[in-house]
């Protein structure tokens, strides 16, 4: 048995890494591990959409000195539909909360050189195999370099490891309820080498379905297709990749840029909720809790905005706050959790066209561009959606922001 730590964290992605910072700037022992190594870590392409509400968690604990220093500002984006294209400028209608373009990866590497310079411990290359969750707590994992298996005792767990990691199998399914939701449709995510070809995201609707034009930096660019799920990836060569972007993106006047493809997958649509997200010992946050479709970029920022929660509550524990309840963390994320779901299941119906007929579903059609219409001319509505794609709905919660 190893010496005891107080917290072990699992996993070296947002969640686990900001809350590993939150910890041990306020000086409570803990360790992370990951089964990956650092390269793959730091070198993984994903989400790059920093919300308002995340910004102002990592500027609190001192984490947003990179994002604020290279990640892009942004304040509108833009809808094209057929006859219907117009920006919207959501940062104006929600009061001045903006998102930033930062890649994840990027926050990652930030992260990891904040929390080592600080003299913490992240094991890369160590798989945590087996969670001891009764009377105390323990994690079982395995050092892939040494080949040898070791027990680590703590006080508390904390899941960071996403939907098939360990932590999320050692809650018993009498303990937990598990609510999914599974779409007809997926979408072909593309990473290419190439300038963005707008200052800002385009969502296109298309009777081929959803298109969109991510941001990531001045010379690599994001793309989305809406494909059926019995795609694959192999009958999206490079050529057909352009030519459908091509034709799904554009208008009178506009170019797409193109560039070498760098990566592609096909990213199924569902969301996941486990409630509650603990179990005796073991704290669930970020992916290893809930799963949400890309639309509306809220994933990364659900995962920051946990271990926000999670890591002042722990704080509090530990200095004998009898306020911080480290029961309440559930009841104090599912309901922003719950409404990030409705805002990104709503957004991806009016993006969505229906799986079974991409070509001829009339209905569909007009009920999104319906939606579109109120969105470009009914203050209301605009100015709702705003609020929350932009992260700037008011959370009731004092631990979302800290006092």
């Amino acid at each position: 048995m190893e010496l005891r730590h107080k917290i072990c964290i699992i996993g070296a992605g947002p969640a686990g890494l900001v809350l590993a910072n939150i910890l041990n700037n306020a000086g409570i022992d803990c360790i992370v591990l990951d089964r990956r190594g650092r390269d793959e870590i730091t070198k993984c392409h994903r989400a790059g959409l920093i919300d308002h509400r995340s910004l102002l968690a990592l500027k609190k604990h001192n984490l947003a000195q990179g994002l604020l220093q290279y990640g892009q500002p942004h304040t509108i984006c833009e809808f094209r539909m057929s006859q219907v294209d117009f920006l919207l400028e959501y940062t104006q209608l929600s009061g001045g909360a903006m998102h930033y373009i930062y890649p994840q990866q990027e926050l990652i590497k930030d992260l990891i050189q904040n929390f080592e310079q600080a003299h913490g411990t992240i094991r890369f290359n160590t798989e945590a195999t087996f969670v001891i969750n009764e009377n105390g707590a323990e994690v079982e994992y395995y050092d892939k370099k040494q080949k040898n298996s070791k027990r680590m005792a703590c006080d508390f767990i904390a899941g960071c490891d996403g939907f098939h990691g360990i932590s999320r199998r050692s809650v018993p399914s009498t303990h937990a309820r598990i609510f999914e939701r599974y779409y007809d449709s997926s979408w072909l995510a593309i990473l290419a080498e190439a300038p963005p070809s707008a200052n800002h995201i385009i969502y296109a609707l298309h009777p081929n379905g959803f298109a969109g034009h991510m941001l990531r930096s001045d010379k690599v660019s994001r793309y989305y297709l809406q494909v059926k799920n019995t795609d694959d990836v192999n009958n999206w060569p490079d050529e057909r990749v352009w030519t459908e972007l091509e034709l799904r993106l554009g208008k009178e006047g506009w170019r797409l840029i193109q560039g070498e493809i760098l990566e592609k997958q096909i990213i199924p649509m569902r969301n996941f909720v486990i409630e509650p997200m603990q179990y005796q010992r073991l704290f669930l946050a970020g992916d290893s809790a809930h799963i949400i479709t890309p639309a509306g970029g809220k994933g990364m920022n659900l995962a920051i905005q946990d271990s926000l929660v999670l890591g002042e509550l722990f704080v509090g524990h530990y200095r004998g706050d009898f306020s911080a309840d480290l029961n309440a963390y559930s009841s104090i994320r599912l309901p922003d959790i719950w409404h990030a779901q409705e805002f990104s299941s709503s957004f991806l119906d009016i993006l969505s066209r229906s799986n079974d007929a991409f070509e001829t579903d009339l209905f569909t059609r007009k009920l999104n561009e319906s939606r579109l219409l109120q969105l470009r001319d009914n203050p209301l509505v605009a100015t709702d959606f705003s609020k929350k794609y932009a992260g700037a709905m008011a959370d009731p919660h004092h631990y979302a922001y800290g006092n």
